[in-house]
């Protein structure tokens, strides 16, 4: 049961980390315009 949680937790917050990442740099590039 450990290892089947651990799995599902780390794919939201893979994702969420590509996003954050995704947003960060979606902000910069706006604010330079």
């Amino acid at each position: 049961m450990d290892k089947r949680v651990n799995a599902l937790l780390e794919i939201p917050n893979g994702l969420s980390y590509i996003i954050s990442n995704n947003l960060i740099d979606t902000i910069f590039k706006q604010r330079r315009k």
